[in-house]
């Protein structure tokens, strides 16, 4: 059986409201959303002292988790930038994890980034 999981969050001040959706579809696999509003609001701008206005800002992102064996997921997510972004993640014995990642921007196809990294825990 699925399970759903809702949360809504407002940041300090209410600068920002971000609510989150999860469903846990079975076992072995999990898709989520999650929303963002930052209201507009003015700050001291560093180099002149003066006021500026930061607009209002949206964002949005989609993404799963499959649990490809018990200790290894793989994970895909993306954004209203068409970020895309997907990650391994296995736990090769106790106390190390193996972490593959990376990121591609789907517009600029520029900016891309791929990482590897050995996680140890004492």
């Amino acid at each position: 059986s699925s399970r759903v999981l809702w949360t809504l969050a407002v940041t300090q001040f209410s600068k920002t409201v971000t609510t989150n959706y999860r469903v846990d579809v079975n076992a072995t696999l999990a898709v989520a959303a999650e929303f963002a509003h930052a209201f507009p609001r003015t700050v001291t701008d560093e180099k002149t002292n003066e006021p500026k206005t930061i607009p209002a800002a949206n964002t949005f992102s989609v993404g799963a988790l499959y649990k490809v064996a018990p200790s290894a997921t793989v994970r895909a997510k993306i954004n209203q930038d068409a970020l895309i972004s997907v990650g391994y993640s296995e736990a090769i014995r106790t106390g190390l994890t193996l972490n593959l990642s990376a990121q591609v921007d789907a517009v600029k196809m520029t900016e891309n980034k791929v990482s590897l990294g050995l996680k140890f825990d004492a």
